[in-house]
């Protein structure tokens, strides 16, 4: 807020004192902190830079109050009575082409023109396809010992295989 109220911001039309850049602005408040402690010390200040902020202490002030973002307004908000109904677009669209509002038309144009059908929307199957015969049942082991497991070693890793076989069976 107060780099703002020394050096301006034409984004935002606020002032500055003129003839203070960022680069001045900068030095000013890591060398005293604050406006107010810049101009408690501003006969201290020498040359040109001192000059600029006696001629535009009024303007430093102002900056400042402009850039102080207003948190203590009480604000009563129905959201409610935000949404937009029903609304003329061709006359909303005529608005936002007067001012230049160009992201907001597109925006507009957008929500406004009414969505195509899907391309293939409409397109039926050419063929049925018949489901796949359910496996044949088979009859799990009876018993977990009845599974044999052989674990084969490779250099590098080994593999596991899985035999159905009975653990009695050569």
């Amino acid at each position: 807020m107060d780099l703002k109220a020394l050096m301006g911001d034409s984004s935002d039309n606020i002032p500055g004192v003129r003839g203070i850049g960022e680069k001045g602005a900068t030095n000013l408040l890591q060398t005293y902190g604050s406006l107010d402690a810049i101009y408690a010390a501003v006969d201290e200040i020498k040359g040109a830079l001192g000059k600029k902020l006696v001629e535009g202490r009024e303007m430093a002030y102002v900056s400042q109050r402009l850039a102080r973002i207003q948190r203590d307004i009480p604000i009563t908000l129905n959201l409610n009575q935000c949404v937009a109904h029903d609304y003329d677009a061709s006359v909303v669209l005529s608005v936002f082409e007067s001012l230049n509002f160009r992201s907001l038309r597109d925006r507009l144009i957008k929500i406004s023109t009414p969505t195509q059908q899907p391309l293939f929307g409409d397109m039926q199957p050419m063929a049925v396809v018949e489901e796949a015969p359910v496996a044949p049942d088979f009859d799990p082991p009876a018993r977990a010992s009845d599974v044999v497991e052989t674990v084969v070693v490779r250099s590098g890793g080994c593999a596991r295989q899985h035999d159905r076989r009975p653990a009695c069976a050569g």
